[in-house]
């Protein structure tokens, strides 16, 4: 897995648990005193009236999701710092090369010109990387 990768990874499980959370507290307060119930919650759509009767998910159903997408959250992070804690070791060129191939996902000629290295001499360097990483 790249970086570029792991970032998109990244950005999906924060919009699902911003989803999964939103969906919890709701969940949540549908079960409080006085609170209004999913039968009453009605959205106008065009020019009719829904009314929502269920709610998508439980909170026993939510809450085992949330822990998941959490520890994979957090080894994703992992994964990114130690990248970043890796890449220090390599001289700045070097660095430029694996940056440009892990976080952008350009291709080999698009980083030979932006380093002016060699297709070849790109991909050796890059490749000294992956034996270590």
């Amino acid at each position: 897995m790249t970086v570029y990768e792991a970032n998109r990874k990244i950005k999906e499980i924060e919009n699902e648990l911003k989803y999964l959370y939103d969906a919890k507290t709701l969940a949540f307060e549908s079960t409080q005193p006085k609170a209004m119930k999913p039968a009453e919650v009605s959205v106008q759509s065009s020019h009719k009236m829904q009314v929502y009767t269920k709610l998508d998910y439980s909170i026993d159903e939510i809450e085992p999701r949330i822990k998941y997408l959490e520890n994979r959250l957090d080894g994703l992070k992992e994964f990114v710092n130690n990248y970043y804690k890796i890449l220090k070791e390599y001289d700045p060129i070097s660095q430029k090369i694996i940056q440009l191939r892990e976080e952008h996902n350009l291709t080999w000629d698009k980083i030979s010109a932006a380093t002016n290295y060699s297709e070849k001499q790109c991909r050796r360097k890059y490749e000294q990387y992956k034996k270590v990483a």
